[in-house]
């Protein structure tokens, strides 16, 4: 019956209390609060410490887990690693922890005095003037060196007719040393004592790892806030598994998961009506340059449902519909597009790149692009874009009207731009591409001369006055879609139509 109940609640933990707490009114919203310290140079590691503002200092990042509200308190000298993986040990607190119902705010230099203010008051103590210099935190290198000495994994197991304690390894552990017919104790030292509880192990071991679990506590002197946390077999948390290098799970996708690449789509979805060969040179170069075969990835007619979400702090944020096909150079996106085939709704999950995101961002948008997956049961097609690269069912979706600006969204995690910056004089020139009227787009690029080539058509947009420049080279299709552009991103002038060759000098 018990091992029911441990399979039913796979990653439970022990928590201080007794019996005598049933005799007590129990408030449901109440919480223990945990802070954790991020802390690593390559190696970031997460582990729990003293709820302290005196824990804290300014060269690691720190998570405060206070049951429906989870905050992420940057370090100003934090590293860009320990800030990654900050907020993905808090969104696996959330998911794991409370089940995706708790809240999770990214506390920086950035946030309002409001929201700092906040982050301390549930801490119980301390203010940001209260945080200690980064030299507190000691060197992050040594840190690691310190955290693999001190991990030790034993073995409790009785198949020797009595229970037995061995040590089996320490750092680097590996999973394949749990086996499932024994019981195992994992002292991190700093951040807690795990008991792990194989599926097949005895009643007896169950006992005695618990038993030796608590006089570890007792004969190391480890701080009163110190936890023992008992898991069971493929039940194990984040804060676990973190200590064995390579933990895999049956379900776990390999890298992407089944992310294809363009040609791999395109070859196993070709499309009819569309025939290369009707193209010119110029547009033949620019299309082998941009994916090849792959523009020709077609599942449906794109007009099924979608949805965008900009990477803002490394989270999804929703994009307001009414500028659905605007996207910024300087960030990444994932686009989830719904639709139906046979009765059943199929999905593709876009993962869009400007060439000017941050590697931080790139990497959110592909994690955030699997756990999108992962929520649709594995059922979604994963395709990585990257800007001037997208297949022709990506720019289907938005019907001939898609742009790209320049700049991104402001990020805290970020120094150098704080807002959206597309449009800093007034002056902007956009690049009309395409090779027919539902893959056409406009890109801004740099308002030079140099900028301008002869296959193409490009809108330059004054404060006084906009012009449509038409490149020698240029087809019709981007000639109708630039004018639909031009109205799109001036709506109060009248474009002035210039052929290359002929600019005026005002222009």
């Amino acid at each position: 019956m018990l091992q029911k109940f441990y399979e039913l609640s796979p990653g439970i933990r022990y928590l201080p209390g007794g019996v005598a707490s049933g005799f007590h009114h129990v408030d449901p919203d109440a919480v223990e609060k945990k802070l954790f310290q991020v802390k690593g140079k390559r190696n970031v590691r997460v582990r729990q410490v003293n709820l302290s503002a005196a824990a804290m200092n300014k060269g690691d990042c720190f998570i405060l887990d206070a049951g429906k509200q989870i905050f992420v308190y940057v370090g100003q000298k934090s590293k860009k690693t320990e800030r990654l993986k900050a907020i993905s040990a808090a969104n696996q607190i959330r998911d794991q922890d409370h089940a995706g119902r708790a809240e999770v705010h990214i506390i920086d230099e950035y946030s309002s005095q409001p929201e700092t203010c906040r982050f301390f008051e549930e801490l119980g103590s301390g203010s940001p003037d209260e945080v200690a210099d980064e030299t507190v935190g000691g060197d992050d290198a040594e840190f690691e060196k310190k955290q693999e000495a001190v991990v030790v994994l034993y073995r409790v197991s009785d198949s020797s007719g009595e229970v037995t304690v061995d040590k089996v390894a320490e750092k680097p552990l590996h999973q394949d040393m749990l086996k499932s017919t024994d019981c195992y104790i994992l002292d991190t030292v700093t951040s807690g004592i795990f008991v792990w509880i194989g599926k097949h192990c005895t009643k007896d071991e169950k006992v005695e790892a618990m038993k030796l679990a608590q006089k570890f506590l007792a004969t190391n002197n480890y701080p009163v806030w110190t936890k023992i946390q008992r898991i069971v077999e493929d039940g194990e948390p984040s804060a676990f598994k973190q200590y064995f290098s390579g933990w895999r799970e049956a379900e776990d996708q390999i890298g992407l998961g089944r992310v294809f690449t363009l040609e791999q789509i395109a070859a196993s979805m070709p499309e009819p009506d569309f025939d290369p060969s009707s193209l010119h040179a110029g547009k033949l170069r620019s299309l082998a340059k941009s994916g090849g075969k792959a523009f020709g990835f077609m599942p449906d007619d794109g007009s099924g449902n979608v949805e965008i979400f900009r990477i803002e702090n490394f989270e999804l944020t929703p994009v307001d519909p009414a500028t659905y096909g605007m996207f910024f150079g300087g960030d990444s996106y994932v686009i989830k597009y719904t639709y139906e085939k046979n009765g059943r709704q199929n999905y593709v999950i876009y993962f869009w790149q400007g060439q000017d995101s941050t590697q931080d961002e790139r990497t959110a948008s592909a994690v955030h692009t699997v756990q999108m997956d992962s929520k649709l049961g594995g059922r979604a097609v994963q395709v990585r874009v990257t800007q001037g690269h997208e297949p022709r069912h990506f720019l289907r979706i938005f019907k001939g009207k898609m742009v790209v600006f320049l700049g991104g969204k402001a990020s805290g995690f970020r120094n150098l731009r704080d807002h959206d910056t597309y449009d800093a004089d007034g002056t902007r020139l956009f690049q009309v591409r395409g090779t027919c009227p539902d893959d056409v787009r406009a890109v801004q690029v740099r308002e030079v001369p140099s900028s301008l080539n002869s296959d193409d058509v490009f809108i330059l947009e004054t404060p006084n006055a906009s012009y449509l420049w038409i490149g020698k080279g240029a087809n019709d299709e981007e000639k109708e879609m630039a004018q639909t552009a031009v109205h799109l991103l001036d709506p109060v002038h009248a474009p002035i139509t210039v052929n290359e060759g002929d600019e005026p000098s005002e222009f």
